[in-house]
């Protein structure tokens, strides 16, 4: 894929702050595609061990 599918595809990025209370660093990131909206993490990990 080159930069403008990407661009096409994808309407926001969002990126959380970082949260170190669990003594690791997690930082989570949200992406929203065009005409879709916001698809969970989750639902697209278990399509893919599905």
């Amino acid at each position: 894929m080159d930069g403008y599918v990407i661009h096409e595809l994808i309407e926001a990025i969002y990126v959380e702050a970082p949260d170190k209370s669990s003594g690791h660093r997690v930082q989570k990131i949200h992406i929203k595609y065009n005409g879709i909206g916001f698809i969970p993490i989750n639902e697209l990990m278990a399509k893919q061990t599905a």
